[in-house]
């Protein structure tokens, strides 16, 4: 089988920009299970510069393993990010559409796996939608969420033409997959309802690991941690209000 999915320059063959974020720690794990299993994993990176012209380059990391970096105008970018006004985002980003639409007939994938959702996904599941190749969403986070949270920075428009964005997915994949019920419940309240014969709920797999205390003796303090981007939507201030609590309640816990 082979599968297309959005994928993150970290990834790619020679590549010295290091992993950060769950779409390329996702993607990197993933594609190697994949590889494993004997499919071919393809993986699509955009990015932007001053140039009009679409150019494409193909990198192997295995023989079961392939990227391809599309380069593009950044003006497309613009359309969307800086719109003083609401405009459709199919005809703003018709040619890169079209683009990969033309890349995709190419390589024929069976499935197009969507790891997130974003400018790049959404352009994914157009031209997917196009070709007439099945696609699948993993919704990693809620998009409709985290724009909110960064309402003072986009424009109006920008934020009405984002948020359309996301509730087209329903419209456009063949099957969605939710990390948790908390997710699937405020992505069908926030966003868009979604069809329970085309969902699945699979939580991401995690390494086990195995904690050996030396001795059985009561600990006197517990030091709790965070690990997250420093990001609005991480809500790292109730991180720092349930702190402050437990000191004011003289626990024993330590952030």
């Amino acid at each position: 089988m082979i599968i297309l999915s959005n994928d993150h320059i970290s990834n790619a063959p020679g590549s010295r920009v290091r992993s950060q974020g769950g779409v390329a720690v996702f993607a990197k794990i993933f594609s190697r299970c994949v590889a494993a299993r004997g499919h071919q994993w393809t993986g699509v990176v955009l990015k932007g510069d001053l140039k009009r012209k679409f150019r494409s380059k193909k990198t192997m990391r295995t023989h079961k393993r392939a990227y391809i970096e599309v380069r593009h105008s950044k003006q497309y970018w613009a359309r969307i990010n800086r719109a003083k006004q609401y405009l459709d985002p199919n005809d703003a980003l018709d040619p890169m559409i079209a683009y990969l639409a033309g890349l995709i007939k190419k390589i024929q994938p069976d499935i197009i796996f969507l790891n997130g959702f974003g400018m790049v996904p959404w352009l994914l599941m157009k031209a997917g939608y196009e070709t007439g190749v099945p696609t699948v969403i993993q919704h990693g986070g809620i998009w409709t969420k985290e724009i909110e949270m960064y309402r003072d920075v986009y424009h109006p428009a920008t934020l009405k033409i984002l948020c359309k964005m996301e509730r087209e997915i329903s419209r456009y994949v063949d099957h969605e997959i939710f990390l948790n019920k908390k997710s699937w419940d405020v992505y069908n309240e926030a966003v868009v309802k979604v069809s329970k014969k085309n969902a699945s709920i699979i939580p991401l797999p995690y390494a086990t690991l195995a904690y050996h205390e030396k001795t059985k003796a009561k600990k006197d303090v517990y030091n709790i941690g965070i690990v997250a981007r420093w990001d609005r939507i991480k809500n790292h201030e109730a991180v720092l209000r349930l702190a402050k609590r437990a000191r004011e309640k003289d626990l024993p816990w330590v952030f």
